[in-house]
């Protein structure tokens, strides 16, 4: 018996084998479409408050996503009493310090009682523990030691006092290849469709052969052990940061016209088998073409799978709105209705 196929006994999942390129209700039977159960948010570049909570309203939905830093908070957040002020709710990243400034975690005796503080005072709807645990260029650390033991205590003095608690965020780009590594283990053709579909092509070589890359499979074998990690836990939900295309997301200085949300099923499936029925949640769903169905079927798939979720609508053609008017992203999101 080869590895792959020792691999793909030892996961034990079953995955269809046809390949769903368009967004089809068949992928998402079972779960809720009503968007009155769920809170869906956006959070934009727009330097003054006034004009993201336009944005806000515009679109039609009803929450923001808002960070804070405990290592400089002073008692008071006029940035989040402005969200109270206009009852928008919150989706609230709580750091330790200012990311990209080479620190590490805070210890859960300095974190907590501040993050409690902030949370008692604002009542965020969500509260995110630092941003992207696994990016290093946002900070140092230990993740199976600093941030576990803080994401813990977290969680444990967060439902004390009726708080809803997730990670920072995997980043899209891992968990792309996080998905293809599953299929590789488990579907030889699917893997191979998703690698051509789906995986930026600055991943394209080295998620070809990933095995024979041991820095690489390090660190996907690490990033799962964390998701593992977190199924086990009291964690509300498992925040996963997504950008799409999946195709389109690269870095690189050659890109790939995009595909809608082509793989997205691929992706909560994984998601899925690994967190073990643990909810999924994500406070950044961004995009990387200007393009009506794109945001319109997004919205459409997290909403039919039960996934809360916060837009992220960036600068340049990323924008939901430019001059006051809706872009076709920002009108994707506004016609989705369930």
């Amino acid at each position: 018996m080869t590895w792959k196929n020792f691999a793909g006994l030892m996961i034990g999942v079953s995955i269809c084998a046809a390949p769903f390129v368009y967004f089809s209700e068949d992928t998402t039977q079972g779960y809720s479409s009503s968007i009155d159960s769920k809170v869906y948010g956006v959070m934009t570049d727009d330097t003054s408050q006034n004009s993201k909570l336009y944005s806000i309203q515009k679109l039609g939905l009803s929450a923001t996503r808002e960070s804070i830093l405990t290592s400089t908070y002073k008692g008071s957040a006029g940035r989040l009493q402005f969200w109270n002020t206009n009852g928008i709710k919150m989706y609230l990243n709580i750091n330790s310090y200012q990311q990209g400034t080479g620190k590490g975690f805070q210890s859960a005796d300095t974190f907590v009682p501040i993050m409690l503080d902030i949370a008692n005072k604002y009542k965020p709807y969500w509260i995110f523990i630092e941003n992207e645990e696994l990016n290093t260029g946002y900070h140092e650390g230990d993740l199976f030691n600093d941030y576990t033991k803080l994401i813990k205590a977290a969680i444990d003095s967060g439902h004390a006092n009726g708080f809803k608690i997730s990670n920072g965020g995997l980043t899209s780009r891992r968990t792309v290849q996080l998905t293809y590594r599953w299929l590789w283990k488990t579907n030889d053709s699917l893997a191979d469709y998703f690698l051509q579909n789906c995986v930026p092509i600055d991943d394209t070589s080295w998620l070809a052969n990933y095995m024979t890359d041991e820095k690489q499979e390090r660190l996907l074998s690490e990033s799962e052990t964390l998701l593992r990690w977190y199924s086990r836990s009291k964690i509300d939900a498992v925040n996963v940061h997504l950008y799409l295309p999946f195709k389109n997301r690269t870095k690189g200085a050659i890109s790939a016209k995009g595909n809608g949300i082509v793989g997205l099923n691929y992706v909560i499936d994984y998601l899925n088998s690994v967190l073990d029925g643990k909810k999924i949640i994500s406070n950044e769903i961004g995009f990387v073409e200007n393009n009506t169905d794109l945001s319109f079927n997004t919205f459409k798939f997290l909403d039919s799978a039960g996934i809360e979720a916060c837009f992220y609508g960036g600068n340049g053609s990323k924008r939901f709105f430019r001059d006051g008017e809706l872009t076709r992203l920002g009108t994707g999101i506004n016609k989705y209705t369930p």
